[in-house]
């Protein structure tokens, strides 16, 4: 089968390369010029480890790329729509792109051969969309009938930006979304020969349990996070308290696990703050108020702010202060920034008054496109630090890990740092003032 993957962003190009790499002929569609042209000088767009390497190992092989959307539908036999849906300006999911395509994908199998194509839908998208707005546009522009001359599917994606290949090629559990027996034969058929060696386990259940599968997935996980950043700050107030401790014997019970227990400034990114959103007001339009969620939501918008009262709490007044932030991405291993804490701290940071130099491995391209020169950016972790009265680490990179006493010390005005993450042993900070989210003193 040949697959077409319709948006090469950070769901449609890791698992259309992925689908290649496993032997799949997949033909990808960017509409976007800067973006298809990077990708067919053989370079990704974003960063995302393997992927690269994966790009050059497929390109003009199982991997092709095109903009043009009639010619990857027309030569599939399975085609994914992968498109960005972001947020309005009301927090509502938009839904364009997804309608735009669909319609391209309608008129593209009207006139095409293609013997039962299945169209399925792996952006995330409220519940009934893909049984309402996708399956009525495919049907409209295309004038067949879904279930009889085309298969409808969702299948949701659970892939971690920093780790989308691994996640990728092996999943913890497969979801197929169909309401007909011969799209699901498909689909299956296709996951068996991505996953031959791995086989991992196939949910096959209806498309609005799918789209409902992915948004409680990740409403789950942002709570959880939320859930132990309130134990962080509470901790915060009680002398010898220690959230780790807390987070690790609370994830050995098998009730709740470990995972999403590690506390910090909150969580970001392009999943968990727009899909909490558009689930919470999906809910709200379907008559229920779910409190549980805007509680979740109410936390993490307010945790960045409580890094700013620690901070101030700690070290006083800000202004004329120079502070080093080391960490930008939402999470190490990737370049994204949306959403991201770091971002709204520095916002805070700057408007009371303290000069900001940053650092990190990978997105300071990106956080120049929204300070501009209102920051000092830094390649190198040392100049960051240099003549510094106060440090922030923010995200968990590997590189700040290894950071010793002595770093701080020797480039530092005042060897004073502030782990939001805890990633360095506090047993080597001894000799500077060091604190720490969820330590107690």
């Amino acid at each position: 089968m040949t697959l077409a993957v319709i948006g090469l962003g950070f769901v449609g190009l890791p698992f259309a390369l992925v689908a290649a790499k496993s032997g799949q002929k997949v033909i990808g569609v960017e509409a976007d010029k800067k973006k298809y042209d990077t990708i067919r000088n053989g370079k990704v767009p974003f960063y995302e480890p393997k992927l690269e390497n994966f790009l050059k190992e497929t390109k003009d092989k199982t991997f092709e790329v095109t903009n043009d959307i009639n010619y990857a539908v027309s030569n599939s036999d399975i085609i994914f729509l992968c498109v960005n849906t972001p947020e309005n300006e009301d927090s509502s999911v938009n839904l364009t792109y997804l309608k735009t395509a669909a319609a391209q994908i309608g008129k593209s199998i009207k006139k095409g051969n293609n013997e039962f194509p299945v169209i399925v839908v792996k952006s995330t998208v409220p519940p009934q969309t893909t049984e309402s707005l996708v399956k009525n546009t495919l049907e409209e522009f295309s004038l067949k009938k879904v279930g009889e001359e085309f298969g409808l599917a969702m299948v949701p994606e659970f892939m971690r930006e920093g780790s989308a290949v691994n996640d990728i090629q092996n999943p913890h559990l497969v979801v197929i979304g169909t309401n007909d027996d011969k799209t699901d034969d498909r689909l299956t058929s296709l996951f068996e020969s991505i996953y031959q060696n791995s086989k991992p386990p196939t949910l096959h259940t209806s498309i609005v349990n799918s789209e409902l599968i992915k948004y409680v997935n990740n409403a789950f996980l942002a709570t959880k996070i939320s859930f132990i950043n309130t134990i962080a700050n509470i901790c915060n107030n009680i002398p010898g308290a220690n959230v780790e401790t807390i987070a690790e014997a609370i994830g050995r019970d098998p009730r709740i696990g470990k995972l999403f227990l590690n506390a910090g400034p909150g969580y970001g990114g392009s999943c968990f703050p727009k899909d909490l959103s558009d689930f919470v007001n999906y809910s709200k339009s379907i008559g229920y108020n779910p409190l549980l969620l805007e509680s979740t939501q109410q936390v993490n918008q307010t945790q960045p702010k409580k890094i700013i009262e620690i901070i101030t709490k700690k070290s006083g007044e800000l202004h004329g202060k120079q502070i080093a932030v080391l960490g930008i991405s939402f999470k190490k291993d990737t370049d994204d920034i949306r959403q991201s804490p770091s971002i709204k701290i520095i916002h805070q940071l700057l408007e009371l008054g303290a000069n900001v130099k940053t650092h990190d491995p990978k997105a300071l391209p990106n956080l120049k496109k929204i300070f501009s020169d209102k920051l000092v950016y830094c390649t190198d972790i040392a100049k960051c630090l240099k003549d510094t009265d106060l440090c922030v680490i923010l995200t968990d990179w590997d590189e700040y890990q290894s950071l010793s006493a002595d770093d701080f010390i020797k480039n530092m005005n005042e060897p004073r740092v502030f782990d939001t993450r805890r990633i360095i042993n506090p047993e080597k900070m001894l000799t500077v003032d060091y604190f720490a989210l969820g330590y107690g003193n």
